[in-house]
């Protein structure tokens, strides 16, 4: 390259630039190859393999009334069926009296679903604190699996909880 005023460079010819032409295609076809292959493998995993996977999503929240709701719902973002789900929600004030309390049973739950949970609704104290206590049990793969979780509010009006069961 030749320097003609300053910081102005003379561009080379065209012909010099296409000269490496064989292995920019090598490259391609290897770049291509590569996505291929990861594109197996992500299907491999997702679909293939087997993989036990739950989100307990649990939404409190309070409305500008005494009311207090909370929902809850299961996803099964596995590829694994669910199979003979208990489910329990208890709510506790801080007395840990039990204000109110939920038991629902679903037979199964196929992979990549979700299994919304009734809402429970109470009159309660916004500015008071509430635990909120999750249970669930199913079975899935020839293993029954049983976690409990325990979840304490604060000032917020609107909270989610997200646990996840993986194996």
């Amino acid at each position: 390259m030749t320097n003609k005023t300053g910081d102005e460079w003379e561009r080379p010819p065209r012909s010099t630039w296409d000269e490496g032409s064989g292995q920019s295609s090598l490259a391609k076809t290897g770049v291509i190859a590569v996505v291929v292959l990861l594109l197996l493998m992500a299907g491999a995993y997702m679909f293939v393999i087997p993989r036990m996977e739950v989100l307990v999503k649990t939404r409190y929240f309070e409305s500008f009334g005494p009311t207090i709701s909370v929902d809850a719902k299961i996803e099964n973002t596995g590829n694994v069926r669910l199979e003979n789900i208990e489910f329990t929600l208890a709510i506790l004030d801080e007395q840990d009296h039990i204000l109110e309390n939920l038991s629902k049973k679903v037979a199964y739950l196929d992979g990549f679903s979700t299994q919304a949970i009734d809402s429970i609704g109470f009159k309660g104290d916004h500015y008071q604190i509430y635990t909120l206590l999750i249970t669930i049990r199913f079975n899935a793969g020839g293993k029954t699996y049983y976690q409990s979780y325990s979840h304490v509010t604060d000032s917020s009006m609107n909270i989610l909880y997200e646990d996840w069961i993986r194996a």
